[in-house]
């Protein structure tokens, strides 16, 4: 069973842990499996944050898929997706919070070290897995609540019934 945690999770990591990131150059976004963003650190509109949460899990699925055509690939590979020129990117890795994925993916420009800011990126996804891990507060997956607890069949036929008139 997959666990979720909460986003206010994340929001307590980052508003706790200090970055030496230049966030007018990076974007920095943790998202689900399925490309929900639950937290970002951007200038960026929400839509267009949405919009990076599909790609960039997309991207992910996409480049998993690839690795499979690797010969001999081992299980062991811990892998990152890197697509950069020199000064611009995007960077994406998988951070492990207790049998679930989450990714930590970040957008940058104008970024004199890519080498050195992809470092800083991994360091971030190892604190981040060490602090959910230890402080998540997980959603509750198992409560049920139902718009309507009790219904008959009756009431069920008359809901979607068509009228005859």
């Amino acid at each position: 069973m997959a666990i979720e945690i909460a986003p206010s999770t994340f929001t307590r990591f980052f508003n706790k842990t200090k970055f030496d990131l230049d966030f007018s150059r990076i974007s920095l976004f943790v998202l689900r499996k399925d490309g929900v963003v639950v937290h970002s650190i951007s200038d960026m509109p929400r839509s267009d944050i949405s919009s990076i949460g599909a790609l960039l899990g997309g991207v992910w699925q996409a480049a998993e898929a690839l690795s499979d055509f690797i010969p001999n690939k081992s299980e062991d590979l811990e892998f990152r997706l890197g697509f950069d020129s020199t000064s611009d990117g995007v960077y994406v890795l998988p951070i492990h919070i207790f049998d679930t994925v989450y990714y930590l993916g970040t957008i940058y420009h104008g970024t004199h070290s890519p080498g050195h800011l992809k470092s800083k990126v991994r360091s971030i996804g190892f604190k981040l897995e060490s602090f959910l891990e230890s402080n998540a507060e997980v959603k509750n997956e198992t409560s049920k609540q139902f718009l309507f607890d009790e219904i008959s069949n009756d009431e069920m036929d008359q809901l979607f019934a068509f009228s005859e008139n």
